[in-house]
């Protein structure tokens, strides 16, 4: 806890006042997934917006050793959100664009705030879908041409 409280001015130097939160309730939200596990917030939640507020925020959890936890759409099955130990989670919903989709080869390379919703709204007019998996919104990993079956 007290390495945090030295950072948080670093964190916020870097994504800014509104993307730091040390609220409760933000801390809850981010300490559970959908598995049997118990709440186990982490000591503050940030939000980058890009790679490279991703980068410098881990720079300084790493010169304080604080663990980092990443955080999608808190859809996991597996409890690996919660905090064990204390330390940082890094909500990535922010990083949610598009960034480069080769329709020959079904590729796409996406942020990973992206969801199925978003993608298939994108795909939208090309041909191409993502399936609905485990949950409706995973983040995107892989493309599929529609009416291929799904592996």
């Amino acid at each position: 806890k007290a390495a945090v409280d030295r950072v948080l001015s670093a964190f916020r130097s870097i994504c800014g006042e509104d993307c730091v939160s040390l609220g409760e309730a933000i801390r809850e939200q981010h300490g559970k997934d959908e598995s049997v596990h118990k709440c186990r917030p982490p000591d503050v939640v940030v939000f980058p917006r890009c790679v490279e507020e991703v980068s410098s925020l881990a720079k300084v959890c790493h010169d304080h050793n604080l663990p980092i936890i990443p955080f999608g759409t808190g859809t996991g099955l597996e409890g690996g959100v919660g905090a064990v130990k204390g330390g940082v989670c890094f909500s990535l919903r922010n990083m949610e664009q598009i960034l480069d989709l080769h329709q020959e080869d079904f590729d796409v390379t996406v942020e990973p705030g992206v969801t199925r919703k978003t993608l298939n709204a994108y795909l939208r007019d090309t041909g191409l879908w993502f399936p609905v998996g485990q949950s409706r919104s995973l983040p995107v990993y892989t493309l599929f041409l529609k009416g291929l079956p799904t592996i």
